[in-house]
């Protein structure tokens, strides 16, 4: 009785007078705690996202400007090197029919390529296409041929046969420079020469 009349009282009014408001202020401090807290990462996100707009602006979209730029020069640059190659091989084509042509200095009836012309594209008044051009184009589509009646092809290119026709004359000149030197030769040494280059020519006919 004694101690539910006088001391819980005055336990609860000790309480009140000291622990309670203790609690209040730790509560507000901690509460402002919070807020400042909150007010703080709202500036600083702020913040960043200012200096990434700033940074987009000064830094990022002036590397994109420069990088278009520089691929739009860069392409530009290209186009006109490819149009000044092919200036140049036609130039040279030009000067190679000059000097190589019928009426050039170089001609040599030997050496002379077959011509192919094709209608020019230019039309006139009443749309004829009366003009015609020399086609450096020409193609005769041989494999093409070939494989459409299936007789395969030919796998002997021009650069192995030219090769293949280039030693041949070689070696006719040779024996013809020996025979003009007064040095003859033998049925046996004539006879290997000719099994040698029929048997060079057997060869080439089966890798075709």
């Amino acid at each position: 009785m004694f101690i539910q009349r006088h001391v819980e009282p005055l336990a609860e009014h000790y309480r009140s007078m000291s622990i309670k408001p203790f609690h209040m202020n730790m509560t507000l401090w901690w509460n402002n705690c919070h807020e400042m807290m909150m007010i703080g990462i709202h500036k600083r996100n702020r913040q960043i996202g200012e200096e990434k707009l700033k940074f987009q602006a000064h830094i990022v979209e002036q590397w994109h400007q420069r990088r278009r730029s520089d691929q739009q020069r860069i392409l530009k640059l290209a186009k006109q090197r490819r149009i000044h190659q092919i200036y140049v091989e036609q130039e040279w084509q030009n000067r190679e029919k000059y000097i190589y042509g019928e009426r050039g200095p170089w001609w040599n009836e030997q050496n002379s390529k077959e011509r192919h012309w094709k209608l020019s594209d230019r039309e006139n008044i009443h749309r004829m296409r009366c003009k015609l051009i020399e086609n450096n184009d020409f193609n005769k589509h041989d494999e093409a041929s070939r494989l459409r009646d299936n007789l395969g092809v030919d796998s002997m290119d021009e650069s192995r046969q030219s090769l293949l026709e280039e030693s041949l004359k070689n070696k006719h000149l040779l024996i013809q420079q020996e025979i003009l030197h007064g040095n003859s030769f033998d049925e046996q040494e004539l006879l290997d020469i000719a099994n040698e280059t029929q048997a060079l020519l057997l060869e080439e006919k089966e890798k075709m």
